[in-house]
């Protein structure tokens, strides 16, 4: 099994979603898959201006989908980008399959996204519906796309434990984190009456800052990003997630980052979140009450340990890569 992996998001969805399977799958298939030049940059760009997105040359993509079985892309959004996979797919052979990690079709209004998403529903729904094959990452996204291509296959996030490496705490007080993109900036609002609220802890955010006083670090390249996060010496985590259709389309991935770090965490109840060891919190009380409860250092010693080792057993690469194969070599080959 030869896979050419395409990176259209040179951040750290194209690193889990493309490049990531792609390096496991050459550690059991013992070939010589490829992926596009990935620089994990995270650059802001105002939607004005358009997306930013690395450049491909033909005799790139030529060359590195040579003899390959299937070509392996990030959704794309532009009909020009369409038109050159289905050439690269007929010289080549090769099946293309597509992955899409959000619900385009509920992307919410605070969300800068957002004032783009309707004009690319069209290519987009294109895209998938061409495709020979789909992955997602949660199954709410296999419902809301199975009308458009029904060979999907639900690929969760996973951990490459080589590269996650807990850190010791050697600071005083409790640091409490949040990390997240532009389209949760709605979602740490929610827990922000509790997170003032409790008293002798440190609030600290990476990533999109929140409007309230916090610590806060920027993104950095996603190459930096495992060790930056260690770096932060968290002793809790929060992930609040509003219960909305976006967010059903979204994954455990900040459970998974924190649990292999061995922060304990406290995350919203939402469906793609439920059914793991950690701490849940709905309502401001419950948010409350959970903090004050990870003021216990032995109790966040054992979360720490339960969330380590389900996250190990469960979401492992090595565990995720072999059902992924199996998709691929199974998958029919569409007759454009």
């Amino acid at each position: 099994m030869k896979v050419f992996g395409v990176i259209r998001q040179d951040t750290g969805v194209g690193a889990y979603r493309i490049g990531q399977p792609v390096q496991f799958i050459n550690n059991v298939e013992k070939e010589q898959s490829r992926i596009t030049p990935f620089t994990g940059q995270n650059v802001p760009v105002r939607i004005s201006e358009g997306l930013n997105r690395p450049t491909w040359t033909d005799e790139m993509l030529m060359e590195s989908s040579k003899d390959a079985d299937i070509i392996f892309s990030n959704v794309l959004t532009s009909q020009d980008e369409i038109l050159k996979m289905l050439d690269l797919r007929k010289w080549s052979g090769a099946k293309w399959v597509v992955d899409i990690d959000d619900n385009i079709y509920a992307v919410t209004s605070d969300n800068p996204a957002s004032k783009n998403t309707q004009a690319f529903y069209r290519n987009f729904e294109l895209c998938l519906s061409l495709a020979d094959g789909v992955t997602v990452s949660v199954p709410y996204l296999k419902e809301i796309y199975r009308n458009l291509n029904k060979n999907i296959f639900v690929n969760p996030n996973g951990i490459d434990f080589s590269i996650w490496k807990p850190q010791k705490r050697r600071h005083k007080g409790l640091r409490v984190g949040w990390r997240g993109a532009y389209g949760h900036r709605g979602d740490i609002l929610s827990a922000q009456p509790a997170l003032e609220k409790v008293y002798d802890i440190d609030l600290v955010s990476f990533g999109v800052k929140p409007p309230f006083k916090t610590e806060h670090h920027e993104w950095v390249p996603f190459l930096k990003y495992a060790d930056h996060l260690a770096s932060l010496e968290l002793d809790v985590a929060v992930v609040p997630l509003v219960d909305n259709a976006y967010n059903k389309g979204k994954s455990n991935l900040a459970i998974l980052e924190y649990s292999a770090l061995k922060i304990p965490v406290i995350a919203s109840p939402t469906e793609n979140q439920k059914d793991m060891p950690v701490l849940y919190a709905k309502t401001n009380y419950e948010w409350f009450e959970a903090l004050k409860k990870m003021k216990d250092k032995d109790f966040r010693k054992e979360q720490a340990k339960k969330q380590y080792d389900f996250v190990r057993k469960n979401y492992d690469m090595k565990v995720l890569t072999p059902p992924l194969i199996d998709f691929f070599k199974n998958l029919e080959r569409k007759k454009l």
